[in-house]
């Protein structure tokens, strides 16, 4: 095949790359072993200061999987606090038996140990932040520096490309998951007309103009219920473009930030929960811009203040260990919580859990801005990795669970285990405390391996080619079909994707753009003011003949480098240079 004619092939396809480099046999990057220091060094990525929300995404989608995975094998009282007390006799699994008057003393029950099996409603907390947010990272910016047409520009594809972004992948593994309950055929398990009614039901569920998200989409039958969180992603995001859009003029740090942390606590005081922390994230991103990134927020912290921001984040993981009140125990160390007046939507909703876990997490998130030592280690090669297939772990992991870790926990038992055959506990396998551990961890490691791998792939052919396809949709709603213009990611696609793929790609686009800058220009003159307008960006000013009116207090070596730069380019290309005017 000819390269003209794969230039012909949509950007959103690409087939062609991942079937003649097979990058899903691959091994992943981070598990490759270097064959010395230098080659690690040369060849690790550089990371942009944003890269730890990417790992803080992975993090957070890997405690979610943790908490399905547990909730299955562990039943209902693995989200159990410590010393928890049955409130009623309780046999879930054929494995365990819960009498009444039960306490559990497990150490992995304690605050902020407790996040690796039951937090999976806070990290949708951390979700939410992120979103918020990243997709406000690249705006915020360009309206603080007022470049309203740049900013128009991205909200419009922002817009345009963020419900294929979210409800592609999506639709795939609905189809995925209804095929596999079609050939399982799980005893108990849904039946043909039912699995069909799903897909009546998912219009009303992605529809964007839809304000009840309550579809019982994923509970009747039970088809990935981990996707009821998607239109709650989708309208924060548009709610996040609306708010920057209303403040692209509102040049004062202080002012806007007022208005942001108004709209946001109003929607807090509303119980809109998801709105609130969208504006959150919108409000840390501000607020990071204006220190000029993470890292100078860092250096201008003292010791003090480190230390007042490590008891931030240990505070928040403690109100993000929160358990809400349970017909089945206790739970002892959260029940004070019902006497602290609260707005009454909260209580009446039984959505109290979400603020005191959103509000853990808003510490969370804003700690990490502050303490360094968090960043690096989320900056981690591993952690970057679950960040970079975080959706597609999030979306596919019960998959596993039902093909792999039920049925291998069934046959560990009945292999390893008798059964009693009378009294109360008829029909419960007769275990121990290291058999159980023993098993467990079995299934922890086959489970997580898998899904990992799993993610890996979907990643590629699944997620992929799903941005790819949004991207080219709002080419050519904006180009049309005559062009074959590559639109650049955006940050849109940032809160599902990598910060360091999306700047890549923010930089490549903004390299086309002087492309066709250059491609336009009919003479050797504009061509002689459009390379003094580049070298000047070099400096900072806004054009060459602003090099020669800056302070006397400035460093002039830069101007002195870019004329010497800007003579030996005109020596060199002034051929190439009368071909382009001609």
């Amino acid at each position: 095949m000819s390269s003209e004619t794969l230039q012909r092939v949509p950007d959103w396809v690409k087939v062609h790359e991942w079937i003649k480099i097979p990058e899903w046999i691959k091994i992943p990057g981070w598990i490759k072993r270097p064959a010395s220091r230098t080659t690690e060094s040369s060849q690790r990525p550089v990371l942009r200061e944003t890269a730890w929300l990417d790992g803080l995404r992975g993090v957070a989608a890997f405690l979610v999987v943790m908490n399905h995975y547990h909730l299955e094998w562990l039943s209902v009282f693995s989200d159990a606090p410590f010393g928890a007390r049955v409130l009623k006799d309780y046999n879930p699994d054929y494995v365990y038996y819960y009498e009444e008057g039960t306490r559990f003393w497990g150490f992995w029950r304690l605050p902020i140990l407790r996040l690796f099996t039951s937090s999976g409603n806070a990290q949708v907390s951390i979700f939410f932040i992120l979103s918020g947010f990243v997709l406000s990272w690249r705006p915020i910016e360009l309206a603080r520096s007022n470049r309203l047409e740049e900013l128009s520009r991205s909200l419009s594809s922002s817009i345009v490309r963020r419900w294929f972004r979210l409800y592609l992948p999506c639709f795939v593994m609905i189809c995925i998951y209804v095929l596999e309950a079609w050939i399982v055929k799980a005893p108990g398990g849904p039946t043909s007309e039912e699995l069909l009614a799903v897909f009546t039901r998912i219009l009303p569920w992605a529809s964007p103009f839809k304000t009840d998200y309550i579809i019982p989409l994923f509970s009747n039958p039970p088809i990935n219920y981990p996707m009821w969180t998607i239109p709650f992603e989708f309208s924060g995001s548009m709610f996040v473009f609306a708010f920057i859009l209303a403040l692209s003029t509102v040049q004062d740090y202080r002012r806007r930030m007022c208005i942001i942390i108004f709209v946001s606590m109003y929607a807090f005081l509303d119980a809109f929960w998801n709105y609130w922390l969208f504006g959150v994230g919108l409000a840390l991103a501000d607020y990071v811009r204006q220190a000029d990134g993470c890292a100078n927020l860092s250096k201008r912290t003292t010791t003090l203040q480190t230390r007042v921001w490590v008891a931030v984040l240990v505070t928040g993981l403690v109100l993000m260990s929160y358990k809400s009140s349970s017909e089945d125990f206790t739970r002892p160390g959260y029940s004070w919580t019902a006497y602290v007046p609260l707005p009454s939507e909260y209580r009446a909703n039984g959505s109290e859990g979400r603020l005191w876990q959103g509000w853990g997490a808003i510490g969370v998130v804003t700690s990490c801005c502050h303490l360094a030592p968090a960043r690096r280690v989320l900056e981690l090669r591993v952690i970057q990795y679950l960040g970079k297939i975080s959706f597609m772990l999030y979306l596919s992991h019960l998959l596993v669970n039902s093909l792999v870790s039920l049925p291998l926990k069934e046959r560990l038992y009945n292999g390893m285990c008798s059964r009693f055959t009378d009294g109360p506990f008829e029909d419960v396998y007769q275990t121990s405390a290291i058999l159980n551990v023993f098993i467990y961890f079995i299934l922890l490691l086959v489970s997580v391996l898998i899904a990992v791998c799993q993610a890996h792939i979907l990643e590629l052919v699944v997620d992929r080619p799903c941005t790819n396809f949004g991207k080219w949709i709002n080419g050519k709603v904006v180009h049309g079909f005559r062009t074959e213009k590559q639109e650049p990611a955006s940050h849109e696609d940032a809160a599902l994707l990598p910060q360091q793929e999306v700047e890549q790609e923010e930089r490549r686009g903004s390299d086309s753009v002087y492309q066709d800058r250059w491609n336009s220009l009919d003479g050797d003159h504009e061509i002689e003011q459009l390379r003094r307008a580049e070298a000047a960006e070099e400096v900072g000013a806004d054009t060459y003949d602003e090099l020669g009116k800056k302070d006397d207090d400035d460093d002039l070596s830069d101007v002195d480098e870019v004329g010497r730069l800007i003579e030996e380019d005109e020596n060199g290309n002034a051929d190439q240079s009368d071909s382009r005017a001609r």
